[in-house]
């Protein structure tokens, strides 16, 4: 299933590539104030984007750069400042896997969750899209009908597009419970004004198929949750 016809690279001289550029993040392990905990960036886990000449990808820090292909030269970068919109779980260790891209033929636009929001940004300028949600940028705590503590719901992986619609699921934690916490969803939102096209939630709610099942008609959560997890 992962078979290349590609036969530039073989084991006759495979041994002899060799490295034309680096780019490093610069993230570095901090503290936001004295005896808080430590806040850094994890494992570097995204694949990038290789349109064109052009890299698009995210760091462990949840920012957004793109890279000159041929040189490494970073040509734009977009820092939504996650560290600093509070509780980081998992260790306060970040960690992202990347982003998806949509293009109606003529514009080329950037998606990408982080800390409950979901972001839209042009390709070839890395600004956000103003007309996109509230100037480029979801609520998805908002979108999913949820009042509770944002630091409770987290976005590692890329959203999927379908056509015209970014799908979006949401992580939250499954070792530890919150009081009020959500129970995740999956949402998907208009790929050109960020509209709410469908939710679906994992714990179904009065009306829904299988609320049925709730104990009195309600929903609750089970003793093994059921999580909108990536």
């Amino acid at each position: 299933m992962r078979y290349s016809p590609l036969a530039d690279v073989n084991r006759s001289n495979v041994g002899q590539l060799t490295v034309v550029w680096r780019w490093r993040t610069g993230e570095a392990v901090s503290r936001v104030e004295p005896g808080a905990p430590v806040i850094g960036p994890g494992k570097f886990e995204a694949t990038p984007l290789a349109i064109d000449d052009t890299l698009f990808l995210t760091t462990p820090a949840h920012r957004v750069v793109a890279l000159d292909a041929e040189t490494g030269e970073q040509l734009w970068r977009f820092d939504p400042r996650a560290h600093e919109t509070g509780e980081t779980r998992l260790g306060h260790r970040f960690v992202h896997r990347g982003l998806a891209v949509w293009s109606d033929g003529g514009h080329r636009r950037l998606f990408y969750a982080s800390r409950a929001r979901l972001y839209a940004l042009d390709a070839a300028t890395g600004q956000l899209i103003s007309d996109f949600g509230a100037g480029g940028v979801i609520d998805l705590l908002s979108a999913m009908g949820w009042a509770g503590n944002p630091d409770h719901v987290d976005n590692t992986s890329p959203p999927t597009v379908y056509r015209d619609l970014v799908i979006v699921g949401s992580s939250i934690s499954d070792d530890v419970s919150y009081p009020g916490e959500p129970p995740g969803a999956v949402l998907a939102f208009d790929a050109r004004t960020g509209r709410t096209r469908w939710i679906f939630h994992t714990i179904p709610r009065p009306g829904e198929r299988g609320s049925e099942s709730w104990a009195g008609g309600e929903p609750r959560r089970p003793a093994m949750r059921m999580c909108g997890r990536r």
